[in-house]
């Protein structure tokens, strides 16, 4: 599932992944081995040497920058003990606002009840919910 974005100035739209779709046994895979082999970083590859059988979240999240309101949207490397139990270690990957220097805040664009406010990348207008788009 996606949720659309428009910016309420020039019309520009972003979509805003939630899942990953038919590809994700294949991302998954993908993205484990990276993590194995220390390309997200030591601590990471530390947790899959010390919990063999740990389980990755890799769904999109949004990370907001609560003072300008620009975004990014990417992956959470969320490490957990088993796919059934809460996170052993949040991975923060998030980098900070290339506005303003400030550290983003995480946001389940799927579950706010109140948006974040989001400015448009193209004009700084502001990005208001638009609709939703189902996928596979």
């Amino acid at each position: 599932m996606s949720k659309v974005y428009r910016c309420s100035r020039c019309g520009y739209e972003e979509k805003f992944w939630s899942g990953i779709g038919k590809l994700y046994p294949q991302i998954y895979d993908e993205r484990v081995e990276k993590a194995k082999s220390g390309e997200y970083g030591e601590e990471l590859a530390r947790l899959f040497a010390e919990i063999p059988d740990g389980w990755l979240d890799i769904s999109y999240k949004t990370y907001v920058c609560p003072e300008c309101g620009s975004y990014v949207h990417t992956n959470t490397l969320d490490f957990y003990e088993s796919e059934y139990t809460g996170p052993v270690h949040q991975i923060r990957r998030v980098p900070k606002c290339e506005t303003c220097g400030c550290e983003r805040v995480r946001t389940d664009m799927d579950t706010a009840e109140i948006p974040p406010a989001l400015k448009c990348p193209k004009c700084g207008g502001e990005m208001k919910y638009f609709t939703e788009i189902m996928i596979d």
